[in-house]
Formats: structure tokens, C-alpha cells, sequence
């Protein structure tokens, strides 16, 4: 192919070889990165003005054999220079051949932003010469003896933890009194805090290392307001450094929950230590499920791409998942611009992220619909879910058939070719998905019975007749109890009655006695007698319990 090039690189970039293999250019003007791999970066030296594009392929064949571009692929990538304003056009001719195309996934692009209010950036100042002023008094939290003793604080913490987990769970506010408009208003407040504590652990860790950070402002994340800096000129530090600077804002919100929980044991009950436990709550759980996880594209997320040694790792897995995708639905095998040689590890990331991205975007319509149904605004919740099921969901479906359909052969015959192998494909995913499989789904459950208590008034040693989860009927003894003083009391009761109705009967016997004025006393001294002792052994039946229903016989609920 002869075709001029009158594209010449920029000479004020700034170059700088990555680690993990290519070089980081980085605009002095911007302030924006590219990281290119050793033939990208061959293609941008060799952007001198003159140079020709037979040349360029020329030279990158000769160089680099194994990557095999394409023409087609050269000129994508001179388009993405010029897009990124790293090279700049000399005169007009054949570089018009070079702009960018109408696909039919454009206007695609011009609707999401309209979709994307879930995250949204506000650029605010340049926090440079902050940072640089406050550097000097915030410097020995980087000194070994302050980490030193932050491990020992989170040893203690998470001793407490394991030692007072029912308490904790017992403090846990529920799901109505969580999402309350007090209590989400005050965790607003803090989450607000222990970002902009975990922002600038990200912006002093890399300034302490030289890195620059020439940006802050405020982000909209999940309709949340929250700090943000601009760290990425920790790109061009080594690996280490870079690890650290990213893992700063974990090990800050970290560091806020162990203190939280040592200060939740210390206080006593009230609204500090319900604050310290939601405190410590939120910093683990954001922690663990967002910025910690690396299927999202936040600090857990670049600390897995550092250690990989596998720059933009999202990206490239999204790019070979698709690739994998639209070789089954079209049957073309895909040839990515930049050969990976770690694809079945790309492949897996790009799976299991798209697999989270769903889960988590469920999650979220959700906590909307119960959160905004409980403040009585569904209008508003359905807006921000139609956004969020538009662009988290729908989008990539419609850039991936746009990509299907923009495949399609010229010819008759290719072109039905793809029609059929994409119905066929699409025919299965959706029978995989509708066909019923076997569920067995084990969960811990709560048992709540509909009970009567049986219980006894009088104290006594309890001898059981029925054992816990035995079967019993209406009136069965259930348990007897022993009561040796009552039984005591209960004897004398009987052998008073027995005594006076002796004398009774002996006086009426005699013929001395038969018309003594005594006998009437003495039979009103039986009569209260008796009933006395009646009425002692009606109570004495108490210590018998019987069942008042046909069940199951359940212990006590624990004191």
C-alpha cells in the first residue's frame, strides 16, 4: 500500500519504559497516559512526517513477526494516535484517508452518556501544592514503626470481632432501620468522610514517591457524592510503589474500621457506638465488595493487573471475551490488534467480570427499588433503574449485535452463513438459560412455632415424663414436680382432718358424751379441717403439668 504519511509524533511526550513490558507516554499538557507495547511504540517513533505506511508494515513484520498486522489494523491504530492527539498532522493528503469512520454502533456512543448518571466525574482544582505543603506533617505515616503498630491495632480488632460476634449481631440494625431516611442520611455523611480520608491516602502515598497529581474533584458513584484524585502519573513509578499507592485507600479504610471496632468495645451503649459499629461496617464491607474486588475497576482491580503484570486487564479481558464471542456467533476467528500470549487468562477475568457486573447491577435495581419504595419516590427510583439496566445491560447487547452485524459478508452466501450460525448460537444460550435444571438450595432457616407455655406456680425439683421433641396430646403429664416441704404440710393437713374425725366419732360413740355440748365445735373443726386439707391438694395438683394441646414438646426459649 503507498500512501504518504504526513503525521509526525509529538516531541514534548514523555516516554517511560513499564515494568510489566512497553512504555508508558505520558502528555505534559493533558496529563493524560497511554501505555503502548513495544511495536505501538515502534509505529509512534517511526511517525516522522515522510515516513510511508509500506515502510511502517515493512519494518513492524521485520521486527516483530509473530504479531502479524494487518493493514486494516495499522491504520486503526494511527487513527487512535491522532484521536489521542500523541502525534500531530504536518499538511493535508492522504492522512484524510485516516479519520475515523461512521460504524453503526455511533449513535450508540452519543446516548450513553445519557445512561451513565451512576458515575459521573465533576473536576474541582489541582491539589499539587496542597499535597506538597502537608506532605512534610503527614510523612511518618509512611515511617515502618506506624505500620508496626496499625498491625498490631487490626490484630486486637480482629480479636475482638471473633470474641464479641454475638454482640455485634445482636447491635446490627435491620434491614428498615438501615435504610431509614435518618440513618442513610448519617451513613451518607460518613461514607462522604472515609472517602476523602481514602483519597488522600491515594494522593500523599504518591506524592511521598514523586508521582504527580494534578486533579480532584468530585465523583457521583451510585448516586453518592464522593472525593476523587487524579493518581495515574503512578504509572511511570516502579512496581512496588505503584502497589502501594493503590492499596493506600484499602489500607486507610482498613485502618478507620480496626480503630472503629477497638472504640465500638471501649464505649458503652448509645448512638457513638452504633455509629462506631456502622463505621466499622462500612469500611469492611466497601473493602471486601468494592474497592478490594478485582472484578471491578477499582483499587482491588489494579493491584490485580500490577501483580499480573497484564496492563488495562478489563479492557483486554473484555476485548478477547468478545472476541470468543463473535467467533461463535459469526464463525470469523478474530485477530486482535495486540496478540496476547495469556488469552485463556484474559478469557477468565473477562467471564467472571462480566458475570459479577450482572449480579452487581441486580443488586443494585434492588437496593433502589426497596430503598425509594420505602421513601415513597418510585418515580424517581425507576428513572435511575432505567438508566441503569440501559446502560449496564442493554448497551453492551447492542454494541455486540452491532458488531455481529457489521460482519455480515457481502455476498448471499456469507452473509446467510452468519445469520444462521448467529440464530443457532443464540437459539442454545437461550435454551441453556430457560431449561429447567434441579434446584436444591440450602439455607439456614428460622422456625417460629405457634406455641402455648406449660408451666407450674409452685417451685419443686422437676421430674420430666416426656423428653424434648416427643410427640404429646391434650392432657398427658408432661413433668412432676417434687416439693418434700409441701408434701410435709400436706401430711399434717390429712392427719389433722383424721385426728378431729376420730374425736368425733369416739364422743358420739359414748353414751357419756352423746349429748355433749362439744360436738358441734368439734364437727365445725372437722368441716374447716376437710376443707382445708380440699384445698391444699387442688393446689398441690400444680405441681403436675399437663400438656394443653396435641404437639411437640420444644424447650424453653434461652434467658
Amino acid at each position: 500500500m503507498t500512501l504518504q504519511l504526513p503525521w509526525i509524533k509529538r516531541p514534548d511526550l514523555l516516554a517511560t519504559p513499564h515494568d510489566s513490558g512497553g512504555w508508558v507516554v505520558k502528555d505534559p499538557l493533558t496529563l493524560n497516559y497511554a501505555l503502548l507495547d513495544d511495536a505501538e511504540y515502534t509505529i509512534l517513533n517511526l511517525l516522522d512526517g515522510r515516513t510511508q505506511f509500506s515502510r511502517i508494515l515493512a519494518v513492524l513484520h521485520l521486527q516483530f513477526p509473530d504479531r502479524q498486522v494487518r493493514p486494516e489494523d495499522l491504520m486503526g491504530f494511527i487513527r487512535a494516535l491522532a484521536g489521542h492527539q500523541l502525534i500531530r498532522q504536518t499538511v493535508t493528503g492522504d492522512s484524510n484517508r485516516l479519520h475515523p469512520e461512521t460504524d453503526s454502533s455511533g449513535h450508540l456512543r452519543l446516548l450513553q452518556p445519557l445512561f451513565q448518571i451512576l458515575r459521573l466525574q465533576l473536576p474541582l482544582f489541582d491539589p499539587s501544592l496542597l499535597l506538597s505543603s502537608v506532605l512534610p506533617f503527614v510523612s511518618y505515616f509512611f515511617r515502618p514503626l506506624f505500620w508496626k503498630l496499625m498491625t498490631f491495632v487490626a490484630v486486637v480488632a480482629l480479636s475482638i470481632v471473633i470474641l464479641r460476634i454475638g454482640d455485634m449481631r445482636r447491635e446490627l440494625p435491620s434491614i428498615q432501620e438501615l435504610l431509614g431516611p435518618h440513618n442513610v442520611a448519617t451513613m451518607l455523611c460518613v461514607f462522604v468522610a472515609v472517602k476523602i480520608l481514602h483519597e488522600a491516602g491515594h494522593a500523599f502515598t504518591a506524592r511521598y514517591f514523586g508521582a504527580e497529581c494534578h486533579e480532584c474533584g468530585v465523583m457521583l458513584l451510585v448516586l453518592t457524592p464522593v472525593l476523587y484524585t487524579n493518581v495515574t502519573d503512578a504509572w511511570v513509578l516502579p512496581r512496588r510503589q505503584r502497589m502501594l499507592v493503590t492499596a493506600s485507600g484499602i489500607l486507610v479504610e482498613l485502618s478507620i474500621a480496626a480503630v472503629s471496632t477497638i472504640l465500638w468495645a471501649m464505649c458503652a451503649e448509645g448512638v457513638t457506638r452504633s455509629l462506631l459499629l456502622n463505621t466499622m461496617l462500612l469500611c469492611s464491607l466497601n473493602t471486601l465488595l468494592f474497592n478490594g474486588n478485582p472484578l471491578l475497576r477499582f483499587d482491588g482491580y489494579f493491584l490485580l493487573a500490577d501483580w499480573l503484570g497484564i496492563p488495562n486487564l478489563s479492557g483486554r479481558g473484555t476485548a478477547v471475551l468478545q472476541a470468543v464471542l463473535l467467533q461463535l456467533f459469526t464463525g470469523q476467528r478474530q485477530t486482535l490488534l495486540d496478540v496476547e500470549v495469556r488469552k485463556g487468562t484474559l478469557l477468565i477475568y473477562g467471564i467472571l467480570a462480566a458475570c459479577y457486573r450482572l449480579v452487581l447491577t441486580v443488586a443494585i435495581l434492588q437496593f433502589i427499588h426497596h430503598l425509594t419504595r420505602q421513601w415513597h419516590v418510585e418515580f424517581l427510583g425507576g428513572i435511575v433503574s432505567i438508566s441503569l439496566i440501559f446502560g449496564s445491560l442493554l448497551m453492551p447487547v447492542m454494541r455486540f449485535c452491532a458488531s455481529v452485524f457489521s460482519m455480515l459478508g457481502s455476498g448471499t452466501s456469507g452473509r446467510m452463513k452468519v445469520l444462521w450460525r448467529s440464530t443457532v448460537a443464540t437459539v442454545v444460550i437461550c435454551g441453556f438459560l430457560v431449561f429447567p435444571l434441579p434446584q436444591t438450595v440450602v439455607v439456614p432457616a428460622f422456625v417460629r412455632p405457634t406455641s402455648k407455655p406449660v408451666f407450674s406456680t409452685l417451685s419443686g425439683l422437676i421430674r420430666p415424663q416426656v423428653k424434648y421433641g416427643e410427640a404429646v396430646r391434650s392432657g398427658d403429664v408432661v413433668a412432676v414436680l417434687e416439693n418434700p416441704e409441701l408434701e410435709k404440710n400436706l401430711q399434717l393437713l390429712k392427719g389433722r382432718a383424721e385426728e378431729l374425725q376420730i374425736q368425733l366419732n369416739a364422743m358420739q360413740r359414748s353414751p357419756a358424751t352423746a349429748n355433749s355440748e362439744l360436738i358441734p365445735t368439734l364437727q365445725e373443726a372437722v368441716t374447716a379441717a376437710v376443707n382445708r386439707q380440699n384445698e391444699f391438694e387442688a393446689e398441690f395438683q400444680n405441681l403436675v403439668i399437663f400438656s394443653s394441646r396435641n404437639g411437640t414438646l420444644r424447650p424453653p426459649p434461652a434467658t
